[in-house]
């Protein structure tokens, strides 16, 4: 059965900017709707809600940029690199699950400043929305 991971990751940059040329959110921004620390993310499967802690950056800068990753495996994570990002959530996709494919166009953006920021194998970057968790 395939899992999903949420990852999150600091920046001091807006990466989603450099990346895709849209508009990133900061930690801060997050840290508003959270409830207790708590943030409700839409998947971006099916809308499904799931709750991630943002507690492992409570002492880090609320300007820099917080980029979540959605990250879909058959076989596990025990092999993925995370980097500097952090697990915020791991579950099961319920079966027949179908992912959205976002890609970035190859001659968007600056191609050797992309190659340092790539994300890992089966990764995607998907902007989702989110709503305090004292609506759902």
């Amino acid at each position: 059965m395939a899992r999903q991971q949420i990852t999150g990751e600091l920046f001091d940059y807006d990466w989603k900017k450099q990346r895709y040329g849209g508009k990133g959110r900061t930690l801060g921004s997050f840290l508003a709707e959270t409830t207790d620390g708590v943030l409700a993310l839409e998947t971006p499967q099916d809308d499904a809600i799931q709750r991630v802690s943002l507690a492992p950056f409570a002492d880090k800068n609320p300007d820099h940029f917080l980029v979540f990753t959605f990250i879909e495996s058959d076989n596990g994570f025990d092999d993925l690199d995370h980097g500097n990002a952090v697990v915020l959530a791991e579950y099961e996709l319920p079966p027949g699950t179908e992912t959205p494919r976002r890609t970035m166009p190859p001659a968007a953006g600056d191609s050797e400043l992309l190659k340092q920021y790539q994300l890992p194998p089966g990764a995607k970057m998907i902007e989702v929305e989110t709503r305090g968790t004292d609506r759902i």
